[in-house]
């Protein structure tokens, strides 16, 4: 384990991976009969100098905010690179015929809606800063230990 949450590691031997438009394929003679390969899992990813395959979310985590593409792994990233912060998950609620991107923040600390939107400035376009942020002492999960976005959703009522 390394502090990069963005790595996964090497392929197999004898599973060939590559990466098209950070878009992840795998090329196996372990497969499924009928499914054509290469094939995609909807994985978006990229491949490092050594070979190391670094895993940048799903194609269909990329949010729809008000016409402009948001990428929920890039906004819940820059969220856990900052102290205190735990983890991070963003979604898109629909207000008064306006969608918000609205984040939902596990953090040790408490931080002010203006102490965040500042320090996210750095690294995310101004399209991209979530406008609402909750903040849980833990977000849900799901059996498979990821965030259970249906329950954040059911949160906000």
């Amino acid at each position: 384990m390394t502090d990069d949450r963005t790595l996964i590691g090497r392929p197999f031997a004898g599973v060939q991976v590559s990466v098209v438009d950070e878009e992840i394929f795998i090329d196996t003679p372990y497969h499924v009969e009928s499914i054509s390969l290469p094939f995609s899992l909807k994985d978006r990813g990229r491949l490092d100098a050594e070979g190391r395959l670094h895993f940048l979310g799903r194609t269909d985590d990329i949010l729809s905010v008000n016409g402009r593409k948001v990428s929920a792994v890039k906004v819940s990233r820059a969220l856990m690179d900052l102290p205190q912060v735990e983890e991070a998950a963003v979604l898109v609620v629909h207000v008064d015929d306006a969608d918000v991107l609205t984040a939902f923040v596990g953090a040790v600390q408490e931080y002010s809606k203006q102490q965040l939107v500042k320090l996210l400035r750095a690294g995310l376009e101004d399209y991209e800063l979530p406008k609402q942020f909750i903040f849980l002492s833990e977000l849900p999960h799901n059996e498979s230990g990821k965030v259970d976005k249906a329950a954040l959703k059911r949160l906000l009522g």
